[in-house]
């Protein structure tokens, strides 16, 4: 997304000490916010919205220091809305996500598994970079259980196990089964099968989201590695061809010409290294 193009330029320009990119970055976050601050949670579809939280929560933590105490405050109140709209709903209420009973299920033709996957990154970066926004308590352990729950049900094959017993009480509307993988874990996406792809941007939303935990000093819930090196090893590595780094599938044309391979990609193996995960 455009706030994803915007913390890359703004980084890159921080560390290479490139004012020029450290500006492009803002400035982009700052044309990028002007259209998305007045969303309408209940006027947009999942795609819209969902897939934006994490990255403008993401982006906005990794610009702080370069933003004006107006705009500050100003995004403090914004995340406070999608906290409560998307996830927690204001005081007992439900937000989107509640209200449309996320997560969902499904494998066939096209994973539910990247949708789980970004509400997930999402809650847990509010719940972790943004915790003085103004929720109560409960709001707060609510949307943390729910990112560990959406988190859970992102890679799940037939056999799935149920989510643990305290993340049912803290969300009793997190199901106990899902599947959004065959069950010798490949995922299809947008009619391919399987979709490599699609596979990495999944694992691409669970390690920003397990990233938000580390960057808060807390351990990374076991939820958001559920069924990942399984997931890696039967689904996803033979798809890879380690001489050209390229993706083994015949149908549809290679997919790994798309720019979001990179980005996607290095966030994922970074996670999956650091889980012990052998990459072969």
């Amino acid at each position: 997304s455009a706030f994803d193009n915007s913390s890359a330029f703004y980084i890159y320009g921080k560390y290479s000490g490139n004012q020029e990119a450290k500006n492009k970055g803002l400035n982009l976050y700052r044309q990028t916010l002007e259209k998305f601050k007045n969303v309408d949670v209940n006027g947009v579809s999942n795609h819209g919205l969902g897939v934006t939280i994490g990255s403008y929560v993401y982006s906005t933590y990794s610009l702080w220091d370069d933003l004006s105490v107006t705009d500050k405050d100003s995004t403090k109140v914004l995340i406070k809305r999608l906290a409560q709209d998307f996830y927690v709903g204001e005081r007992s209420g439900k937000g989107w996500v509640e209200k449309n009973e996320w997560p969902d299920s499904g494998y066939q033709g096209n994973s539910k598994a990247e949708e789980n996957a970004w509400l997930a990154d999402g809650a847990a970066a509010i719940y972790n970079l943004f915790g003085d926004i103004g929720l109560d308590t409960n709001q707060r352990n609510k949307l943390n259980a729910m990112a560990r729950c959406l988190a859970h049900h992102t890679l799940t094959t037939s056999a799935n196990d149920p989510p643990a017993a305290d993340l049912l009480s803290a969300y009793p509307a997190c199901p106990k089964h899902t599947q959004t993988l065959y069950d010798d874990f490949k995922m299809d996406n947008h009619g391919f099968s399987p979709n490599p792809i699609y596979s990495i941007s999944a694992l691409h939303m669970l390690s920003r989201g397990a990233s938000t935990y580390k960057i808060a000093g807390k351990a990374v819930p076991a939820e958001f590695h559920h069924n990942l090196a399984n997931f890696y090893n039967f689904g996803l590595k033979n798809k890879i061809d380690k001489n050209s780094y390229y993706f083994n599938i015949h149908q549809g044309g290679d997919w790994s010409g798309l720019t979001d391979s990179a980005y996607y990609g290095m966030f994922a193996f970074k996670y999956l290294k650091d889980l012990g995960v052998d990459l072969g």
